[in-house]
C-alpha cells in the first residue's frame, strides 16, 4: 500500500487600499486576477479605515506556493510601490505584516487584526 501525500494548500489574504491608487477597483481586481505568481480565489471591496479614515479596500484571498515568506513580503512592497500605497496589509498562515512602499518615509505602524477584512 503506497501512503497518499496531501497538499495542504497555503493561502494569504491582502487588503490594498484604493484611495490614491491610480488604478481603479475593477483594474485592481483584473491586475491581481491576471497574476501569474498568486492564483486569486474570491475577494470583495469593502469600506475600512486607515489613519482615521474610512477607504474603499480590495481584500483579496489567493493561493499561494512560495516557502519564503520574504518573497511574499518582498512582492506586495513591490506591489505596493506600483499602486502608490504606503502599505498593503498581508496574512498568511505564518505572518502577519504590512508591507510597506520602499519609498515610504512617514510613520510605520505595526499589523492590527482589528483593522485587517478578511473575506466574509
Amino acid at each position: 500500500m503506497c501512503p497518499i501525500k496531501l497538499k495542504i494548500m497555503k493561502t494569504l489574504t491582502i487588503n490594498i487600499g484604493l484611495g490614491n491608487n491610480p488604478y481603479t477597483a475593477e483594474q485592481v481586481i483584473d491586475r491581481m486576477a491576471n497574476d501569474s505568481s498568486y492564483r486569486l480565489m474570491a475577494y470583495q471591496i469593502v469600506t475600512a479605515e486607515y489613519e482615521g479614515h474610512p477607504e474603499e479596500t480590495f481584500v483579496g484571498l489567493f493561493e499561494y506556493k512560495y516557502s519564503r515568506d520574504s518573497k511574499i513580503l518582498s512582492d506586495f512592497e513591490n506591489l505596493a510601490s506600483v499602486m502608490t500605497q504606503e502599505c498593503i496589509a498581508v496574512s498568511t498562515e505564518s505572518m502577519e505584516v504590512l508591507a510597506y512602499n520602499p519609498s515610504h518615509k512617514g510613520n510605520r505602524y505595526k499589523f492590527d487584526r482589528k483593522y485587517f477584512k478578511t473575506i466574509n
